[in-house]
């Protein structure tokens, strides 16, 4: 019987910086600091590096999407 190799191949995922988390979002690096002391974004801790996987950015962006809301015109009686 011939022997069977199988290869495992790892794809490395992009992980993000504070810097590069703070200009995907567009906003300042302080503010990725606080969102993360804060609680209100997901990230991973190695050691001391704050890092962020694109879905946790993505997330955190969707959450602050708000829908539309049709505005409601009055039509003004001018007549009066």
């Amino acid at each position: 019987m011939a022997s069977e190799q199988t290869q495992i191949t790892f794809v490395q995922e992009k992980l993000y910086t504070v810097e590069e988390a703070a200009a995907y979002l567009h906003v300042c690096v302080s503010t990725v600091y606080n969102l993360t002391s804060q609680r209100r974004i997901r990230f991973i801790k190695t050691g001391k590096q704050i890092l962020f996987r694109r879905e946790f950015l993505d997330e955190y962006m969707d959450s602050r999407t708000f829908d539309i809301i049709p505005a409601q015109f009055e039509v003004m009686d001018n007549a009066r």
